[in-house]
């Protein structure tokens, strides 16, 4: 009788483990039948196309910005498109400083040089919006895709088909390097999470934690 009961404890307790077991692999499955694969471009041509059709990101996440007058950190918030530029930066919930673009008349309440307001204005739209590039020329080089424009020059991943660097060509021959990190999904789009920008002794760092995009081949 006990070995009995020690047999049917032991085969009750199995089958616990076992639907335990089903429950969790039939979760997993539901789980990611919800996600979408992104098919990724298989050429440059059909990456800028793609990417042509978003026309604004909104973004939020923490950002830096270092400048030889002062330095910024904080929570930070971006609204782009080809023409206009909203940045604010959140310090302790409060509203620390802003940077806006319109029609290239830059504004900001931070203590940047005038001439760097622009500079930063440009690299932030140039750097989201990184697939504007009229007339460009494509090279391959270990791995990678050059497209090479008039004022900037796009490196792309071939394998993630993703910008890992920018270099953007300023007046006065100076030039801003822009590199990318990590990535993040938004739709059925894959964007850089990381953006750091350098030029002259500034510095300017964002890490996403969520961004919208508005694309015209949606209807939202």
């Amino acid at each position: 009788m006990k070995k009995r009961l020690n047999e049917f404890v032991i085969l009750n307790t199995l089958r616990k483990q076992y639907s335990l077991i089903i429950i969790s692999v039939i979760f997993l499955i539901s789980s990611c039948a919800g996600v979408k694969p992104i098919k990724t471009p298989a050429t440059i041509e059909e990456l800028m196309q793609k990417y042509s059709k978003v026309t604004t990101i909104t973004g939020l996440g923490d950002g830096t910005m270092k400048t030889p007058e002062k330095s910024f950190e904080g929570t930070v918030t971006i609204n782009v498109d080809k023409d206009d530029l909203m940045v604010k930066v959140y310090s302790m919930g409060f509203l620390a400083g802003s940077l806006s673009s319109h029609n290239q008349i830059v504004q900001s309440n931070m203590s940047i040089h005038p001439e760097a307001k622009d500079i930063i204005a440009q690299g932030i739209i140039d750097g989201l919006l990184w697939w504007n590039i009229d007339d460009f020329v494509i090279t391959e080089k270990d791995g990678f895709y050059i497209i090479e424009g008039m004022d900037k020059t796009l490196t792309i991943n071939k394998i993630t088909m993703l910008p890992v660097k920018m270099k953007l060509r300023l007046k006065h021959g100076d030039s801003m390097d822009i590199t990318y990190n990590d990535e993040i999904r938004v739709d059925d789009y894959l964007f850089p999470k990381e953006i750091i920008a350098t030029f002259d002794g500034y510095y300017v760092k964002c890490v996403f934690d969520s961004m919208k995009i508005l694309n015209i081949g949606l209807s939202k």
